[in-house]
């Protein structure tokens, strides 16, 4: 007996379940604002109520972190998939 094991269980990854998501318009995100306004305080540190912050700062800076959270935040992406 050598200790080895003749065969070994291969652990297979489970695939995470594939939600199809629609095209988001800004009407969308808008309408889930507070899913959005949480998760852009929760995963960036960004308050929208810091007027300076968000005059400094460009619509495109806001435009990709509002489409992160679509693919993958915590609120506003489950949000817009079940809707």
């Amino acid at each position: 007996m050598t200790g080895i094991r003749d065969r070994y269980n291969a652990v297979v990854p489970v695939a995470e379940p594939v939600i199809p998501m629609r095209e988001v318009t800004v009407r969308d995100v808008l309408l889930n604002w507070r899913a959005a306004e949480c998760d852009l305080h929760e995963v960036f540190g960004v308050d929208v109520e810091d007027r300076v912050l968000l005059q400094e700062r460009s619509w495109r800076w806001l435009e990709v972190r509002l489409k992160d959270l679509i693919n993958r935040g915590p609120r506003l992406g489950l949000a817009l998939r079940a809707g």
